[in-house]
């Protein structure tokens, strides 16, 4: 929870969690778009050792996500574009180093189009498959 401050997982949480998944066949997707570099370079999958089967990172120009912004900026977005561009750039590097599992979607496109990219992605990994 990074809006308010970085809030870490219980003790073995993760784990846990990756044992949980893994016993039943379930993926196990990361969302460290807002906390992931405050752990660490490598975000909470580098810091608690947990690799998850897929992460999505959506990339859009800092300043186009601000123009189809609505409503007030919270804490991360107060940081202002040249943060912004950091971790945009972070994550260029993180995608590099993990191409197996990280994935990049245009977020230029409309929503639509991006739905149907992630929707896509998770089909060709076979995350809908039933078990055999």
């Amino acid at each position: 929870l990074a809006n308010m401050g970085l809030v870490l997982p219980e003790k073995n949480f993760l784990k846990d969690l990756r044992k949980i998944t893994n016993q039943f066949d379930i993926p196990l997707i990361f969302d460290e778009v807002v906390n992931g570099f405050r752990i660490s370079e490598g975000g909470a999958q580098q810091t608690f050792g947990i690799k998850p089967d897929l992460t999505i990172v959506v990339d859009v120009m800092p300043e186009e996500a601000f123009r189809r912004k609505t409503g007030e900026n919270d804490r991360i977005e107060s940081e202002g574009i040249v943060f912004q561009n950091e971790v945009r750039k972070k994550y260029g590097e993180l995608i590099k180093l993990f191409p197996d599992r990280i994935v990049l979607v245009d977020g230029h496109k409309s929503e639509e189009d991006i739905h149907n990219a992630i929707w896509e992605e998770l089909v060709r990994r076979n995350f809908f498959n039933e078990k055999k």
